[in-house]
């Protein structure tokens, strides 16, 4: 299988994720009495297909670089998600009042830096007006903890996805911190002398590998199926995009 034809795998899988995302989200039954439920619920998958599908539509993040850091960003919305699960709208309170206290946080650095003159008028309204759409300033509180009070390997624990935290989370968790084992294996090389391991810097020429589309879809897939424990009376595709795209991938070998 060419580039061209995996560009045009990747548009038909992406027209099928978002058709399976829209048939679960219009049959849920909302219940106003529990707004933050869903509120939160629908904002983290809707983050996922985002990155799901950015991923598919740009060949250029199908590398072990920056396609990792999304597959990163993946597996932490997917752990929140499934922890949030276990007690939807007590957690998606607890992740809401976080957020917003970030808010808050960022608001205080922005009228910082504007007395300063380096935050803009427009920018700082912007700032003010979300927090005051999300509740009043006097009353929000900053922590600086992680939102659930946890780890992720404990969250992941806890909402039996620790296999994501494994084999997605920490794997990824290297190059979004341009660690030395990522740095390593690719920014620089070991060229050995008389003296000892010279290191080498080096611009890695970056092929395309199909595997971060695929780690991509596979999250996404995952998340669909988490987030239907939230809304059990949702509709289930029968169709599942990413069985689709694993079949067609292994029909024939892919070429980078």
């Amino acid at each position: 299988m060419n580039n061209r034809n995996l560009e045009d795998v990747a548009d038909e899988y992406t027209q099928r994720l978002v058709d399976e995302f829209e048939q679960r989200v219009q049959s849920w039954n909302l219940n106003f009495d529990e707004e933050e439920k869903f509120t939160v619920s629908a904002g983290l998958l809707c983050r996922q297909m985002t990155l799901s599908i950015c991923v598919a539509r740009d060949t250029a993040l199908w590398n072990w670089d920056l396609g990792m850091m999304v597959i990163r960003m993946m597996a932490s919305v997917h752990i929140d998600l499934a922890w949030i699960t276990l007690d939807a709208q007590t957690r998606a309170k607890l992740f809401i009042e976080y957020g917003t206290g970030q808010g808050l946080l960022d608001l205080e650095h922005k009228r910082l830096f504007a007395e300063k003159g380096d935050v803009d008028k427009d920018s700082l309204e912007l700032a003010e007006n979300w927090l005051a759409s999300q509740r009043k300033e006097m009353f929000t509180e900053v922590n600086l903890a992680s939102w659930s009070g946890l780890t992720v390997s404990k969250m992941a624990e806890e909402a039996n996805c620790i296999d994501i935290y494994e084999g997605f989370y920490v794997p990824a968790c290297s190059p979004l911190h341009s660690n030395w084992f990522h740095l390593s294996r690719g920014f620089v090389s070991a060229e050995q002398t008389s003296n000892g391991t010279k290191w080498v810097p080096a611009c890695p020429e970056y092929g395309i590998y199909p595997d971060i589309f695929s780690l991509a879809a596979r999250l996404a897939s995952r998340t669909l199926a988490t987030v239907d424990t939230t809304f059990p009376e949702g509709t289930r595709p029968k169709q599942c995009s990413f069985e689709w795209l694993r079949q067609t991938l292994k029909e024939e070998p892919t070429q980078s």
